[in-house]
């Protein structure tokens, strides 16, 4: 598998364990770091969409990038996101 289709492969157990888990206890929050740089563009926002929906069930997304444009990818995809702007450092 290429390494952008590894990742969404893993994303997807990663969601399907957290669905499983929350059906049974409690949501789980789901913490990313640039989960969405080796996606292509069509999946980076149909990815953002699926973890806005994600969300929207119930469960805390944490999604961190240093991209901006992954950035605008998810506030376009999940108009409801909270985007926060970390400091350079120094």
């Amino acid at each position: 598998l290429s390494r952008g289709t590894s990742e969404q492969l893993y994303l997807a157990m990663r969601l399907a364990l957290a669905a499983v888990y929350a059906d049974q206890a409690v949501p789980l929050p789901l913490v990313a770091d640039d989960i969405l740089v080796n996606f292509d563009d069509k999946r980076a926002e149909l990815t953002a969409a699926l973890l806005g929906e994600f969300a929207a069930d119930g469960h805390q997304i944490l999604a961190f990038t240093c991209h901006s444009h992954l950035a605008d990818v998810f506030t376009a995809q999940v108009p409801q996101a909270k985007l926060i702007p970390l400091p350079k450092p120094a």
